[in-house]
């Protein structure tokens, strides 16, 4: 019983795995397109906002696609630890620094307004690496997966602050384009707002997602999917 247990489940897993390989290449593959989208974009305008875009768009694919092309490329938890975790840290850092620039030019250049989103980014970006220091994973061989261990007073604590910043950047950004909007009445403005609504549910649907995967324990595909629809959205709102 055990034996032919032991086999069925051997074959389950593969063709779970063999989904979720199929399902990860094609993420990739948007991945690179939006990749494509976003140079496109920065070619045609020629401003900071494109470039971030850009930049942003092309390290997150290129940290990400060695993590879904694991077992073509073989390479070990250690690496799928990193790989995931830097493409995390480059999507939620990138978004929050593009919503910076354009709340610093909707607010007429303000300098405190632009210390207090660049003081939030900067206590974000430590709290990540601090996490990413204690983030470890175990590699499952049946399922062929690598099986994350973090600790959960880390995560909590990073993911309490990444909301409360999400909160905070979208308010003051809105709150500046609304001001703003009351003495030039554009449809500018209310893509803009829109701009800051769309991060803040995409940025906190990633860190929902973090929780998931990292502390439920729940596998598959939930991460690149998240981070698909989020190179996508931002791929949309920098042109």
């Amino acid at each position: 019983m055990t034996y032919y247990g032991t086999i069925e489940y051997s074959k389950s897993s593969l063709s779970y795995f063999g989904l979720v390989a199929g399902a990860n290449s094609i993420v990739s593959l948007i991945m690179w397109y939006n990749v494509y989208r976003a140079i496109q974009a920065a070619l045609r305008r020629k401003q900071l906002v494109y470039y971030m875009c850009t930049i942003m768009n092309l390290g997150m694919a290129a940290a990400f696609t060695p993590s879904l092309l694991k077992p073509l490329l073989v390479i070990g938890c250690a690496g799928f630890r990193i790989t995931t975790y830097i493409s995390y840290v480059i999507c939620t850092i990138f978004a929050g620094l593009i919503l910076t620039v354009k709340a610093y030019y909707a607010s007429d250049h303000s300098r405190i307004l632009l210390a207090i989103m660049l003081t939030g980014q900067l206590v974000t970006l430590g709290l990540h690496l601090a996490v990413l220091g204690s983030y470890d994973s175990v590699h499952d061989t049946y399922e062929q997966m690598c099986e994350p261990k973090i600790s959960e007073t880390s995560l909590l604590l990073t993911v309490i602050v990444d909301f409360s910043c999400n909160c905070l950047f979208s308010g003051i950004f809105i709150w500046y384009v609304f001001r703003a909007s009351r003495k030039f009445s554009t449809n500018l403005y209310n893509i803009l707002v829109r701009d800051g609504m769309l991060y803040w549910i995409c940025a906190s649907s990633i860190s929902v997602a973090t929780v998931l995967v990292l502390v439920l324990g729940v596998s598959g595909t939930i991460f690149p999917y998240a981070f698909a629809a989020y190179s996508k959205y931002l791929v949309t709102i920098c042109p």
